[in-house]
């Protein structure tokens, strides 16, 4: 990642979603999905690829500082929502690196619950920070020492539905952190999805 100052010419793109510290923005004068940055913790972080910044342009809001990854599907947002919404579930239908996640009680804000992966780390806690019913909803918790927030999305398409997982991971040291992290964490997500969206379509 780029960092730049805030006196050169950046700008806010317009109409775009705050989403937690981060803003959608882009370099006066140049085309969407181009030099595209996110703006987090006072400075303006100039981004990677061109393709997930267009995504995210597209949708209004900055990608996470962490993870995120996206996957078009043929299965109804309705069927990738049930599997998103059941916590407890999670180890059996779509994410085998967790040992165990539970949920205490129904999806709201406000709603607590855990994970707990099949690494020696302590159990993580969470809490639920926004529901969207059928959209997605969105947790902050505890990873170690670091605050990790997730942000699970299936928005509907012509042929299917979208669907976004969006990970942050701020807190003391997370710039040493997150590179490492990533080399774990990212192939964990990106089977997470595939297997999402392969239960999701044999229930559409």
């Amino acid at each position: 990642m780029i960092e730049a100052t805030m006196d050169e010419p950046f700008a806010p793109v317009p109409g775009g979603r705050v989403r937690g510290n981060h803003r959608p923005c882009r370099r006066e004068g140049a085309p969407v999905g181009r030099h595209a940055i996110a703006f987090q913790d006072g400075k303006i972080v100039e981004g990677g690829s061109n393709d997930v910044w267009e995504t995210a342009y597209e949708r209004g809001a900055a990608m996470g500082n962490f993870v995120e990854g996206t996957r078009d599907t043929a299965a109804s947002s309705e069927a990738v929502w049930n599997l998103l919404a059941d916590v407890n579930l999670w180890p059996q239908t779509f994410a085998p690196h967790l040992k165990a996640a539970h949920l205490d009680g129904p999806l709201e804000v406000g709603a607590t619950g855990w994970v707990q992966t099949k690494l020696p780390l302590p159990r993580s806690s969470f809490t639920v920070r926004s529901v969207e019913e059928g959209r997605g909803w969105a947790w902050q918790g505890k990873l170690l020492w670091l605050t990790m927030a997730f942000d699970h999305r299936c928005e509907p398409t012509e042929t299917g539905c979208r669907v976004t997982f969006d990970v942050d991971l701020d807190g003391p040291l997370a710039g040493v952190v997150r590179p490492m992290a990533r080399l774990t964490y990212r192939p964990q997500m990106e089977r997470a999805l595939d297997l999402l969206i392969q239960q999701a379509e044999s229930r559409t």
